[in-house]
């Protein structure tokens, strides 16, 4: 019995020895493959997760439907909403959980503020693309709280205290917007019946395009409520931008628009001056809808924080720039309010 267990002991002894100097022998062998099995781990994990992508958006999708009926400052369009929430559920699961850069956290809706990869966003369709740049402007989210409109009893020449023209959408969510304006303006048209209200965002995208198309359907909405400003903002914007000449050659036009304007610049809110807005609009309209091949004007988008002032410049107030002819000047907050 004391034979057989001094021979186990032996041969164990004999085993780990072989072992050991397998290992000496082999170290780099053995290391490379426990480094390969660590390195998949991940891989396989993730893997398996993206095949649980359908069941991520399927249980996700109606929270974030919910979400979309909540929202009292944008509108979003009903076509193609819950294709565009899908995209995005997709490519947030993708791109940010199963990479390990987020965790789900069902307090918060992160996939209406991540966004959309290069490779998901070179996908979308003219649809899918209006939808998302409603949905997800993405200059707002790279840069939070640099926006705060202007509201009060005045009607502004612009509507944000920041740069001019308004940046609200990255740069490739506008070359997208821009490339597409005629599918855009039909989206909007069809878009426009369903609104219980003229969303932040509807507006922002009107300006930007220059959609004159969209003049009667404001001025139809201004009948019902003749006293929102924003509305008399967003037509006198859009012939700003058009070098409409009459709106050019108005008092309205001078004090919005001319050289001793700035970014704070406004007029009175009173029947006289909205009529004439509403007089100069029509006519723009008429003008144009009767213009067979009008071309757009070239807007110059100046760059951002062209001169940025020093911030004992900023003490007390804030400076702002119009472009490159428009220079910095003070302007004291309490000449209009700033809704954050």
């Amino acid at each position: 019995m004391l034979y057989c267990s001094q021979c186990s002991v032996n041969v164990l002894t004999m085993l780990a020895s072989s072992f050991v100097d397998f290992f000496k022998k082999r170290m780099s062998y053995v290391l490379f493959l426990a480094l390969l099995l660590v390195c998949s781990l991940p891989m396989c994990h993730g893997q398996y997760k993206l095949k649980d992508s359908t069941k991520f958006i399927n249980d996700q999708l109606p929270r974030y439907l919910g979400r979309m009926g909540k929202i009292k400052s944008r509108n979003y369009p009903l076509g193609g909403r819950e294709a565009i929430l899908r995209i995005l559920l997709k490519d947030y699961y993708v791109y940010r959980l199963v990479s390990g850069e987020d965790s789900m956290d069902r307090e918060r809706y992160p996939a209406l503020w991540n966004s959309l990869s290069i490779q998901t966003f070179k996908t979308l369709n003219t649809r899918d693309m209006f939808s998302y740049c409603m949905l997800a402007p993405e200059f707002e989210m790279q840069n939070c709280g640099s926006l705060g409109r202007l509201k009060g009893q005045y009607i502004f020449g612009v509507y944000y205290r920041g740069d001019i023209p308004l940046e609200y959408w990255s740069n490739r969510q506008l070359v997208a917007l821009h490339g597409s304006r005629d599918s855009v303006v039909r989206y909007m048209d069809q878009m426009w019946p369903t609104l219980d209200f003229i969303g932040e965002n509807t507006k922002d995208l009107a300006v930007e395009l220059m959609m004159w198309e969209l003049i009667p359907k404001v001025l139809d909405k201004l009948v019902l409520a003749p006293t929102d400003n924003d509305l008399y903002a967003l037509l006198v914007q859009i012939m700003m931008r058009l070098k409409f000449k009459p709106f050019e050659d108005s008092a309205i036009y001078e004090q919005l628009y001319g050289p001793t304007s700035y970014i704070g610049s406004r007029i009175e809110s009173n029947a006289e001056n909205r009529n004439d807005i509403m007089k100069l609009a029509r006519e723009c309209f008429e003008t144009l809808n009767t213009s067979p091949g009008f071309q757009l004007p070239t807007y110059i988008k100046r760059e951002r924080f062209l001169d940025p002032p020093s911030s004992r410049e900023l003490s007390g107030g804030m400076s702002t720039s119009k472009g490159p002819d428009w220079k910095w000047k003070k302007v004291e907050l309490h000449h209009y309010k700033l809704k954050l």
